[in-house]
């Protein structure tokens, strides 16, 4: 892997409990790669490792593929990345547009959850400058 080693395996796997605003926190530190108000709190080749494409997935119909914890977008030249929880929780990072976004729902009862791929592209519409 790099080098790199992961010290932290279990994070963010299950049953976390954040409010809104801190997930966005965890967005933001991984919009700028790895750095918090100047202070470097994750290396910066983790970053671009867990958010780059380890396994694809190929017949997704979502258009994403798997990085380490991350869905990633197949869109060349910029592609976004998303962390996808239980009843349709979703941090969204979409570098490009230097956007962070988090869904908050509890959607657990038979509707679907909300679709990444919609999310992603109403996000990018409602940011396009005129």
């Amino acid at each position: 892997m790099n080098g790199l080693r992961f010290a932290f395996p279990s994070l963010l796997l299950c049953h976390a409990t954040l409010e809104q605003r801190d997930l966005a926190k965890i967005g933001y530190l991984y919009l700028h790669g790895g750095v918090w108000e100047g202070k470097r709190i994750l290396p910066e080749v983790w970053v671009e490792t867990s958010t780059t494409v380890q396994t694809s997935t190929g017949s997704d119909a979502r258009g994403l593929d798997y990085a380490y914890q991350w869905w990633v977008e197949r869109k060349p030249g910029g592609p976004a990345y998303a962390a996808l929880g239980y009843g349709g929780q979703r941090l969204v990072v979409i570098p490009e547009l230097d956007l962070v976004a988090v869904f908050t729902g509890w959607n657990i009862y038979g509707a679907p959850p909300l679709a990444t791929r919609f999310a992603l592209e109403r996000l990018r519409r409602m940011t396009k400058q005129s």
